[in-house]
């Protein structure tokens, strides 16, 4: 078998322009009902994910063997890490957020709550080593189904106190560059979604 002259170091550099994606340059955006500084949460979001794509599997028996068939398509929880403010004014607002959907006493919560008013879009965007946005991902629908805990404790000194969310929502688009770019240039999908918001979705995919 002949050896690739190009498979050596020098191969290796050509085909890794740019030194790589750098897992701590990202920016999360998004919109909590009646809490004023959305600014906030770019800043103290310290965590998140770019979401996996999966696809679910129909697997049909014959004569022992299982053939394998892509099935429905299944979007994972979003979870995100978030930095206490002095006031915990952001977790507070996390809370409220939940409260609206049931609240803790009366079990009750708001009769209509579609579109883009409680459940709005939330987005991750990559960005490159100097600071340009690479590629957004767009979470359509979402709302917090877990606002986590924070652990207290006479030991833990040197922190500051943090906390996750999860984030439920219906599915996630993509498209290069920051939010409101379109990868496809076509007509945006859900964009009458996010007209309140000023955000239009990209159909990267």
């Amino acid at each position: 078998m002949p050896v690739d002259p190009t498979n050596n170091i020098s191969g290796f550099i050509q085909n890794f322009a740019g030194g790589g994606v750098r897992t701590n340059l990202f920016m999360v955006a998004g919109r909590i009902p009646n809490y004023p500084n959305d600014r906030a949460i770019s800043f103290l979001c310290k965590a998140a994910q770019i979401p996996a794509s999966s696809l679910g599997v129909i697997e049909v028996p014959y004569r022992g063997r299982k053939i394998k068939y892509p099935g429905d398509r299944v979007f994972q929880d979003w979870s995100i890490t978030v930095i206490s403010d002095a006031n915990m004014s952001l977790r507070s607002a996390f809370e409220a957020w939940s409260t609206q959907f049931n609240t803790h006493v009366s079990n009750v919560g708001v009769n209509a709550f579609t579109g883009n008013n409680l459940m709005p879009t939330w987005s991750v965007t990559q960005l490159l080593r100097d600071g340009e946005p690479l590629r957004t991902y767009n979470f359509i629908g979402c709302f917090p189904s877990e606002v986590g805990a924070i652990d207290v404790s006479y030991e833990n000194n040197d922190q500051i106190a943090e906390f996750p969310v999860t984030l439920q929502y219906s599915y996630w688009v993509a498209a290069a560059g920051g939010p409101g770019n379109n990868a496809s240039g076509s007509a945006n999908p859900v964009g009458a979604l996010q007209q309140n918001q000023g955000i239009n979705i990209g159909t990267g995919f």
